[in-house]
């Protein structure tokens, strides 16, 4: 069962802060983010935004600055996604471009110089997707946070 993103926000009531991960690969990235916001506006906690897609950023930088937003990213090429955003140059420029508040990084991808480039200039560093022992130890190493999914 696929629940409704307002639905979940209201079991935490503000309790507990989220991070909300936003595909975009739906080709709609305004229409998305904007039923994000909608669905988000109200919550009573501290929630943040990330992506892979520059496009759901640039949508939350533009029209709710106040709003964390980090960029999602890896090393590890996937057919899903565009080459470009696995460039590790190309996600840097990102990171200037767009102001990100927060980076989340594949833990298998750790470390490297986009994680290099945050750490240098205070941007904090999440890691996802630790399965192992051994990626907890990496995470500690080289990132601030490990991300938990529900």
């Amino acid at each position: 069962e696929i629940r409704k993103l307002k639905n979940i926000l209201s079991q935490f009531s503000g309790k507990a802060p989220i991070l909300i991960e936003i595909k975009g690969d739906q080709h709609h990235h305004l229409k998305i983010a904007n039923a994000v916001w909608q669905d988000v506006k109200n919550y009573t906690g501290q929630y943040a935004i990330m992506s892979f897609f520059p496009e759901i950023i640039k949508y939350f930088k533009a029209e709710h600055p106040e709003v964390l937003s980090g960029l999602v990213a890896t090393t590890n090429e996937s057919e899903d996604l565009p080459k470009e955003f696995f460039d590790q140059e190309w996600q840097i420029q990102l990171i200037i471009e767009k102001k990100i508040d927060f980076l989340a990084y594949d833990i298998r991808a750790l470390p490297n110089r986009v994680s290099t480039y945050c750490k240098e200039n205070k941007i904090p560093v999440l890691t996802w997707t630790v399965r192992t022992d051994g990626q907890i130890q990496q995470a500690k190493n080289h990132a601030d946070t490990i991300i938990f999914e529900l």
